[in-house]
């Protein structure tokens, strides 16, 4: 019994002593438009067949994805990536009352939502359309260039 809690000691400490064996790997980038102009709202998403994971935009246009908090890191392999929630306010409300005449702006404090606008091409909002797949193999930087909507 000693010997096998020995060895159950060991592989824990190895495993400490040696992250880049298993287990996640850190992915930062950074996000920015053509004309160099920083991305600074959003989600940038990573997803593979089996995980999904994310990070927040932040004011800066950088980002580090985790599986269950920002920057926590993913696992070694190859992934899809999109962005989500690239879009500002039109200013715009929703009808919330189906009684009332449509296209009415509707009051937001009577319970109206506002309209959102993506802020980039459609095409980096979806991973089989974005065109950008990631291959982490060990700590990444991947930045990201999108356009702007047509």
């Amino acid at each position: 019994m000693t010997t096998r809690l020995h060895s159950i000691f060991v592989l824990v400490i190895a495993v400490g002593l040696f992250p880049g064996c298993g287990g996640n790997v850190k992915v930062t980038g950074h996000v920015q438009f053509d004309d160099k102009t920083p991305l600074t709202v959003g989600e940038v998403i990573f997803e593979s067949d089996t995980l999904q994971a994310r990070g927040l935009i932040d004011r800066s246009g950088n980002f580090a994805i985790g599986t269950t908090k920002d920057g926590d890191g993913i696992p070694r392999g190859e992934y899809r990536v999109y962005i989500s929630g690239a879009s500002e306010p039109t200013g715009q409300f929703l009808v919330a009352d189906p009684r009332e005449p449509r296209g009415t702006r509707a009051d937001p404090t009577r319970g109206g939502r506002e309209i959102m606008r993506s802020i980039i091409d459609d095409k980096y909002t979806r991973p089989h359309t974005s065109d950008l797949v990631c291959n982490v193999t060990g700590t990444t930087v991947f930045n990201i260039t999108v356009s702007r909507p047509q």
